[in-house]
């Protein structure tokens, strides 16, 4: 009696748990953005895939992928299949752009946005996916020319002999040179300061891959006043914006750079005090204003005192 009251009891648990995994079904808009290399050559290829899961009963997302702008778009593959089984079922969508870089560096892809139906509230939401980064690297040289071999006359012998001199000669005229320019040249600090700061300024992008907007804005602007603190010897961190800006129009800086800082700062505030997160166009643009202030800044000439500008 027990044994048949315990096998009632694990049928009946059998089926209640096949009815619950049955309900189970895709009620939220699932997406994912997959870079297949982060490192190609110049001459390489790279594709960019785009995956939308989305309830059957529910109206296509709106896509709108990244520009592409850096890439020349070699071709784009499309489609959509059914998925899961039973209730289970779900669409997925598959977007694919084969790309080729347009030039070497360090290239940005900015995030793919979508708009869709959500199924619980029936409103209209929108997301968007992370941003990538691709290493482009120039691509290799040319092989060397196949050079006849021919047994060389005494006239190209003597010929060679003579270009072999001038070119020695014109070797110790440019070590010369350059011997006498390390005597005048201007100190470590002052040729390399914009150098170094370029260099810290590369490395915020990770923050960016990580989705971390307010500590990439915040090490930015870190970057930014330590560089002008360093270089023109200005309490950066105690001066108002304003103030900042007034200050630094006394030096040989053009003026447009000195307003598109302006520009820097003002969304830098936004996103610390109020938090606000700037699409990935216009932190590109503000990214690139910044550094073409440090690379304005290598036209001032620093004044030796201890190293800095004393211009507060």
């Amino acid at each position: 009696m027990k044994q048949r009251i315990a096998r009632q009891t694990i049928a009946m648990l059998v089926f209640w748990l096949g009815s619950v995994a049955a309900g189970l079904a895709l009620d939220e808009v699932a997406y994912r953005a997959v870079m297949d290399k982060r490192k190609i050559k110049l001459d390489g290829k790279i594709q960019y895939m785009l995956e939308v899961d989305y309830p059957i009963d529910t109206s296509v997302p709106n896509i709108t992928p990244p520009p592409f702008s850096q890439f020349t778009i070699i071709d784009t593959y499309k489609e959509t299949k059914e998925m899961g089984q039973g209730q289970e079922k779900f669409l997925r969508l598959q977007i694919k752009w084969l790309l080729e870089p347009k030039q070497a560096g360090r290239i940005p892809v900015s995030s793919s946005r979508l708009a869709y139906q959500d199924t619980t509230s029936n409103l209209l939401k929108t997301g968007m996916t992370g941003v990538f980064f691709v290493e482009v690297e120039k691509e290799g040289g040319k092989p060397p020319p196949v050079v006849e071999k021919k047994i060389m006359s005494f006239k190209g012998r003597v010929w060679l002999i003579g270009v072999i001199a001038a070119l020695i000669a014109g070797l110790a005229i440019l070590i010369s040179l350059f011997l006498l320019r390390i005597k005048t040249k201007p100190s470590p600090v002052a040729r390399t300061i914009e150098h170094e700061v370029l260099r810290s300024l590369e490395q915020t992008g990770e923050l960016l891959e990580q989705e971390k907007v307010g500590e990439y804005y915040a090490l930015l602007t870190r970057i930014l006043l330590e560089y002008i603190k360093d270089k023109f010897g200005l309490e950066a961190y105690v001066l108002s914006t304003g103030l900042l800006l007034e200050k630094l129009s006394h030096f040989r800086i053009p003026k447009e750079h000195i307003i598109r800082l302006e520009d820097f700062f003002r969304v830098a505030d936004k996103v610390k005090f109020a938090g606000h997160i700037p699409e990935s166009e216009e932190t590109l643009r503000l990214h690139t204003m910044v550094k073409d202030f440090i690379k304005a800044g290598r036209a001032v000439k620093p004044k030796e005192i201890g190293g800095r500008e004393n211009h507060a």
